[in-house]
């Protein structure tokens, strides 16, 4: 399958557009959380994205293509001029980065890995849950949703250590419904725990049936 042009969650993006940041990121082990089991994760799809990120004063727009296939999951990276900028890839509990870039990524490959499971992925059960509020706790973290009519409308994580303070928040603008081959709306993703903003519209979302990786 031919991979369109993308961009992708992540504060990895709105690291490598911005010249000055308002504060360091962590490193890897400092940001907490767990990546989901790709292989329970159901369907394989293509997300072509568009990603608006902000941190501190700092902004920009990207695109990106997330693909999901069985226990594996690309991100591609684009430039604003729509060469690839890097190649994210999950496979298991592996992760590598591959950047066609003469600079190094500014991140751990993690971060972004953990902000896509904890929007798609990391919810408190497989299934729409009973309207308001639902509450679990898992791998350290309360984990908040709050549901209606089937359709998820936000997502909240705390940790309970409160290391590091504050929750991260993601909003589902209209709700979200997973799927075999869901197609989210607009998302609004707050890290409070890291002071960025994420807003994500898809563009497009296709069914995969075994074709070859984003390239």
């Amino acid at each position: 399958m031919t991979v369109t042009r993308a961009v992708v969650a992540g504060v990895a993006l709105l690291a490598a557009a911005c010249a000055h940041q308002p504060r360091p990121l962590p490193d890897e082990a400092g940001y907490p959380g767990t990546l989901a089991e790709l292989g329970r994760v159901p369907g394989n799809f293509m997300w072509r994205q568009s990603i608006a990120a902000r941190y501190g004063t700092q902004g920009g727009r990207f695109e990106a293509v997330i693909q999901k296939q069985g226990d594996r999951l690309l991100i591609l990276g684009l430039t604003p001029m729509g060469t690839r900028a890097f190649l994210l890839e999950q496979q298991g509990p592996g992760i590598k980065a591959t950047v066609y870039v003469d600079r190094a990524l500014p991140f751990p490959p993690k971060y972004v890995f953990l902000d896509v499971h904890r929007t798609f992925f990391l919810g408190i059960g497989p299934g729409p849950l009973g309207d308001g509020w639902q509450q679990a706790v898992r791998d350290g973290e309360t984990i908040r949703e709050l549901w209606r009519g089937g359709r998820l409308l936000e997502r909240r994580f705390e940790r309970l250590d409160h290391r590091p303070p504050g929750q991260i928040a993601i909003r589902y603008d209209g709700g979200y419904a997973p799927a075999p081959v869901p197609h989210p709306g607009r998302i609004v993703f707050d890290n409070g725990w890291f002071g960025y903003q994420l807003t994500i519209d898809t563009l497009e979302a296709e069914p995969l049936d075994g074709g070859g990786p984003a390239r």
